[in-house]
């Protein structure tokens, strides 16, 4: 039996204080089962907007987790206190859920050699591992992409649906108001820079330093970093892909699933909007549901995935509903030409069409999907896995462990169980 930190930084526990991502509560959930205690630090519980407060909670709360004693840390994205490096020394394991840009506190990598290892679930960044952050090979690990949720047999009255973002905003925030403040001769400028960084970033996935430099020139900004314009510029790109799919099936029983800042899409196309639920779909049990009431469900792509795919493909994949996602090279490599694809608006509107009228060849792809997800991606497989490759075994046949919460995440917990 272990003592377990869990650090994650809790974007669901904007909707409510018990809400984590399905895969994050799953993870944690399989760690009890093996006999460890965890404490989730999650940064939303803790974080307020008030800098004083803000410090005050962020101390209490490394005071619970020195109480605790973890003897490993997992950080999803590295949401991570320095403290923690500075009072234990030991290891720590990055969860890459996305992509280096979208990281926390990436400087510690490097001010702390030695201490971190990266588990993820594509090596599309191993190299950047390599001369970014100087962690080597033998501290990087592919695992694969795992689920907790089930098939149940249920009555599918949702011909199609998607859970997720489609129109989150790519806020340029800060860059908006220094650009207001620049004089007129210089804006326009500054815009031709901006779009060139776009047209490289869409080519190619990153933003040169020549430009970022040409820009800082006019706007003598700091915080203003490369990964803020990437990170934009990513969402803005994913947003356009995902709009033009999604309206591409506005004529079908399209049911989705989303958060009220997608809602911003009745300003351009109220049928879009028309087709959101006004309901939050957040824990395990949320999307178990709504999968398994829908004949299809759907992934759409992210600008910042290459080789992988969504944390919601094996979640589909498990239940009762067709997955039918964009192709890449995991999906192939991983379930060969099981899972059906489309190539664009008009290919996606097609399949839908065919499997929803199709039923049993639809139920036939099901169940090849169910097969494939209990046999390697369920979270037993990541346990023996990780066993393998961490000094201290995850896997073990002691009783179940328990939750260890820190005490502003308890009393925000019962004061919600209250309401």
């Amino acid at each position: 039996m272990a003592n377990i930190l869990v650090c994650a930084d809790g974007f669901f526990r904007g909707f409510s204080p018990v809400s984590l991502e399905p895969y994050i509560q799953g993870f944690i959930d399989i760690l009890i089962e093996n006999g460890h205690n965890v404490m989730p630090y999650i940064d939303k519980d803790i974080t307020s907007g008030k800098p004083l407060r803000n410090n005050i909670y962020h101390f209490f709360a490394y005071c619970d987790v020195v109480n605790f004693k973890p003897d490993f840390i997992f950080a999803f994205n590295n949401v991570l206190d320095e403290r923690f490096l500075k009072k234990y020394d030991c290891p720590i394991y990055i969860i890459a859920s996305d992509t280096p840009l979208y990281w926390h506190n990436k400087d510690l990598i490097t001010k702390y050699p030695g201490r971190f290892n990266v588990l993820y679930f594509n090596n599309d960044f191993a190299n950047e591992l390599i001369e970014n952050f100087k962690i080597d090979e033998k501290h990087q690990l592919l695992i694969p992409y795992t689920t907790s949720v089930v098939s149940k047999s249920t009555k599918q009255d949702k011909d199609i649906s998607f859970v997720g973002n489609f129109c989150c905003a790519a806020s340029l925030g800060l860059q908006n108001t220094i650009i207001k403040n620049l004089p007129n001769i210089v804006r326009d400028n500054v815009a031709d820079i901006y779009k060139k960084m776009f047209d490289e970033y869409k080519e190619t996935g990153l933003i040169s330093q020549y430009l970022y430099n040409e820009l800082q020139n006019y706007i003598h900004n700091p915080k203003i970093t490369i990964d803020n314009i990437a990170t934009n510029f990513c969402n803005a790109i994913t947003n356009k892909g995902r709009i033009d799919l999604l309206s591409g099936l506005l004529d079908l029983d399209l049911h989705i699933y989303t958060f009220m800042d997608n809602l911003t899409c009745i300003d351009f196309d109220y049928n879009l909007w028309k087709k959101c639920h006004f309901q939050f779909v957040t824990t395990i049990s949320d999307n178990q549901y709504i999968y398994n009431t829908s004949k299809i469900s759907l992934n759409l792509p992210h600008a910042q995935v290459h080789t992988g795919f969504s944390w919601r493909t094996c979640d589909i994949m498990a239940s009762n509903a067709m997955l039918l996602s964009n192709p890449t090279n995991d999906l192939i490599r991983l379930f060969g030409d099981i899972v059906p694809t489309y190539v664009d608006t008009k290919d996606l509107h097609d399949k839908c069409e065919y499997f929803i009228k199709h039923e049993n060849e639809r139920r036939d792809i099901v169940k090849e999907c169910n097969e494939i997800i209990n046999k390697n991606h369920r979270y037993e497989n990541l346990m023996q896995l990780l066993n393998q490759f961490m000094d201290l075994p995850l896997k073990t046949k002691s009783s179940f462990g328990h939750i260890v919460n820190i005490h502003r995440t308890q009393r925000k917990q019962n004061r919600y169980k209250q309401i």
